[in-house]
This record gives structure tokens, sequence and C-alpha cells, in this order.
């Protein structure tokens, strides 16, 4: 149908140009169609009746299609709550639809009409089906409010900087920021989406959806949050106040990243390592480690000024192991470290620390700690 649509919308044009009265028309799947749906829905899973659509506050269900990637809409119908289901056989009231793959959404409003939920947008293929059922909706009686600002009316451009400067890979790298993700945010403050597509590269310092819109008209919030590269949030802007309700473009206000602590993560391949521990001066036992209280012996890797640290389950070993080599895997980045064994409870609280032993390698080789003594009086 798309290709259709396309192909006669050039006709329109040309139509247009030569002077000629023409009328365009909307999206419409019922204009000559054979193909038929049905669906249902549930209340908390439970077949509707009376009483369970009046406790989920749903007077009526509305169904509406949508040309496959498009924001063109059709209203399908709309059924009572209770009556929990419809199909276009028995209902010929219903439109018939021609042979076409169609996004679709339900809706439930309530007795007044006004919509306070709406399903994911399903897709349904009617290509070569005379019929088709819908995916099953699952209303609940505590119907989270619709919150839906992406959309096809406003475009919107926007950047970021890391310290007051346009952020650079290697600037992103010490800031330990991957992605920077813009968040839309209700005007109460209590809903967000934040979309994978509004998430960019950090180095890429901006972005801008034109031509293409990306917003739906109306009145938001904005943040932006730097994300690390497992998702963790490292910093957040204050959300800004973004009114787009009679205009088609928006530019935000450019946040500054400041003051970012940059993430230690000496994990490489350059290092070897070997260790290891006594307890009360002698190499222990499983009934020495049990004795001591001690399960697990860590080896934590700090910064070289000391003000963070690294750990690393690879790097952390029964207390009875008694020594560890990691030859021939390399377990650090060529750097300069200070090194310490942790003694670990079951609990996972600390026991002992030993001093930190310096480590000052610029280039691959292997590394011998000092021997760790723990004591338990």
């Amino acid at each position: 149908m798309r290709a259709l649509r396309i192909t006669l919308l050039s006709l329109v044009a040309a139509i247009a140009a030569s002077g000629c009265v023409i009328e365009v028309v909307e999206f419409d799947p019922s204009a000559g169609g054979t193909a038929t749906l049905d669906g249902q829905w549930t209340i908390d899973g439970a077949t509707p009746d009376a009483a369970n659509c009046s406790g989920a506050g749903i007077a009526s269900v509305e169904l509406r299609l949508y040309e496959a990637g498009g924001p063109s809409d059709f209203f399908y119908g709309r059924f009572d709550c209770a009556d929990g289901y419809f199909d276009a056989i028995t209902d010929t009231t219903l439109p018939l639809l021609i042979a076409d793959r169609y996004d679709y959404r339900w809706f439930a409003l309530d007795a007044s009409g006004t919509e306070i939920g709406r399903s994911d947008l399903l897709t349904v293929d009617l290509t070569f089906v005379d019929h088709a059922t819908l995916a099953t909706v699952d209303w609940t009686t505590s119907i989270t409010p619709v919150f839906e600002p992406l959309g096809f009316d406003v475009s919107l451009d926007g950047a970021w900087q890391i310290d007051g400067k346009d952020p650079t890979a290697a600037d992103c790298t010490n800031a330990g920021i991957d992605t920077v993700q813009l968040v839309l945010i209700s005007m109460d403050g209590t809903l967000e989406v934040a979309d994978p597509s509004l998430a960019f590269p950090c180095e890429q310092g901006m972005f801008d959806s034109r031509p293409d819109p990306i917003l739906a008209a109306g009145s938001y919030q904005t943040a932006w949050r730097a994300l690390a590269v497992d998702g963790s949030v490292l910093a957040e802007s204050d959300p800004l106040a973004l009114d787009v309700t009679l205009v088609s473009h928006a530019t935000l206000a450019t946040v500054d990243f400041v003051g970012l602590v940059p993430v230690f993560n000496p994990a490489g391949t350059d290092l070897t390592l070997d260790g290891a521990w006594t307890i009360d001066d002698k190499v222990p036992t499983t009934g020495d480690c049990s004795t001591a209280g001690i399960t697990e012996v860590q080896v934590v890797v700090y910064s070289a000024d000391g003000s963070q640290e690294w750990t690393d389950p690879s790097l952390t070993f029964a207390c009875d192991a008694q020594l560890f080599d990691t030859r021939p895997t390399g377990v650090l980045a060529a750097g300069e470290y200070g090194i310490v064994y942790r003694a670990l409870m079951a609990d996972g609280s600390i026991f002992a620390e030993t001093s930190a032993f310096l480590v000052s390698m610029p280039s691959p080789g292997h590394v011998t700690l000092p021997m760790a003594l723990f004591t338990t009086f």
C-alpha cells in the first residue's frame, strides 16, 4: 500500500500543477477491503465484566490502525469494556480491510472518553490472509498514566560539553562517559522517557534530528544524562522546561558535564601477577582459614594517587588456595599502581588489608607481589 500511496501523491502533485481541483485522501485501509480482525482484552488477566472494568476505570476500549512505520491513523472501532472482545466476522458493522501490513494500538477510555491507558504499538499482517487475531491486551486496575512525547511534529538539536569544551574521544574516556542520553520528562516530573534513539556517542558532542521530526507537540521537561559503558548514570543535568506546542523545531540548552572523576580501570593484558599469603606465619589450610574467619583473599589495585580502587573476580581467591599466579594471562595494563591484599570474611566484610605495594611498570612484564602476612592476634 505504501508504494501505491507514493504514486498517488506524485499524481496528485502533477494534477495540482495543472490547476485542477483535487481532494487528498487520508489513510483509509477499509476502502475496498475484504480482510477481517478479531481481538480481546483482559482486566488483571481475567475476563472483563462490569465489576472489574469499573474497578479499572475503563468504560470502553478503542482500536486504531496505523500505516506501518507512519503517523497516519484510522479509527477501527470502540467497544464496551465488559464485552471483552470483538470479531469482525460476526459484527458486520466493523470495517473490512485491504490486504496489507498495519501497526495498531489499543486504547483504554474512561466514561468521558478520555484516554487513561494504551498498549504498545503492535503489528498485524493481512498481506496473505483474510483474517487475523490481534494480540490480547491486559488492562490493570492501576493503569500507568500515558506519557508518549515522541512523535512527528517537532525536530530537535542539542549539544554537550565536558569541562567547558566540545568533547573528544579522549575526553569522554577520561571522564568515563560512553553515551549521552536525552531524557524527556512530564511537566509534573513523575514520568520520563529515555529512548535509545536519543542516546548518542559521547564524542559526537551534538545531535540534530533535522529534517526528521522526533517529538510530539506539547510541553515537557528535558534533562541530559552522562552514562558509563554499563549504563550507569555518572551525571545528570537539572530538568529544563521545553514548550514545543506551536513550533516545528527547538534547540536545547547545551549541558556541560563538569568535574567528573576519571574512571579508574587498570584492566589489561600487559602485566601478569603472582603472590601468596600466610595466616599467623604459616601457609593456611582450610582449617586455619575457618578458624581465622577468612573465606577469600582479594588483590585490590589502587590508582597511583590512592584515590580510586579496582577489584575483579579474576583476582579474588579462596583463602586456602595459599597463592596465585595469573601467568600466562595478563590481567593489568602497563602503568603505575598501588596493590594490596584484602582478607575477606564470609559476609564480605574486611578482616584485614595489607599496606600498598607500589608497582611501576610502563611496559609489559611480570610482577611478583610481596607475601601477605595476616595475623589473628
